[in-house]
């Protein structure tokens, strides 16, 4: 059978438990219900990648993304019809489990795993290459805007800065992933699996207007 993510987790309510949180637009970065869901079908598209099973439909991020190498995610967007599909192709049935583990205070490990039939044979194995074929920057980089409630003479000291990003900066990359074979430590094929085009952003410094930003490098 054919597996939806999209019809498995929705609806974005705050009754099913969402909150809002970073998601990706055609503008930059805004909150929405929902956003940050893309990681966990990013890990769901690795699992399947590592499994072997059959990928329907995946897109990428319109911009790149950090916590997984250049197309290795999988992008969804409900109300843009974008979701990720794929297919048991196995003769067995198979089952999905995620968890969690704390890293740290603000940190957490998202696992998840396939649990099914074993059908390959025990002396194949695969891999899969990441490659960042071009990299490309908005110019500039960061666009500084103003706000006259901040504090015109920052002491960099306290916990909430006195002047900050309003969106951070994303390099644009061209990339494309490979499959890798091997047949008892032997390489017997290489396939592209995806090649993909995200776009770079600008970022926003907002700051007083009396403030001096220093050039760091």
């Amino acid at each position: 059978q054919q597996f939806s993510y999209c019809s498995a987790v929705q609806p974005f309510t705050t009754e099913a438990g969402y909150v809002l949180a970073g998601t990706y637009t055609a503008t930059g970065v805004d909150d929405d219900l929902g956003g940050g869901i893309c990681q966990v079908s990013t890990t769901l598209y690795d699992a399947c990648l590592w499994s072997e099973l059959q990928i329907d439909f995946r897109r990428p991020h319109s911009k790149t993304v950090d916590y997984v190498p250049y197309s290795m995610d999988a992008m969804v967007y409900v109300q843009g019809n974008q979701d990720y599909k794929f297919t048991n192709s196995t003769d067995h049935a198979i089952y999905i489990q995620y968890y969690y583990t704390t890293i740290s205070d603000n940190k957490e490990k998202m696992t998840c795993k396939i649990y099914g039939t074993e059908y390959r044979p025990e002396n194949r194995t695969i891999d899969y290459i990441s490659y960042t074929d071009s990299t490309s920057t908005t110019d500039p980089p960061y666009l500084i805007t103003y706000d006259e409630e901040l504090d015109p003479f920052p002491t960099y000291e306290k916990d909430e800065p006195d002047y900050f990003y309003y969106i951070q900066a994303h390099i644009g990359a061209k990339s494309h992933l490979d499959k890798v074979v091997y047949v008892d430590g032997v390489v017997v094929s290489t396939t592209t699996i995806s090649r993909d085009n995200y776009k770079p952003m600008q970022g926003v410094f907002t700051i007083h207007p009396d403030t001096t930003i220093k050039t760091l490098g």
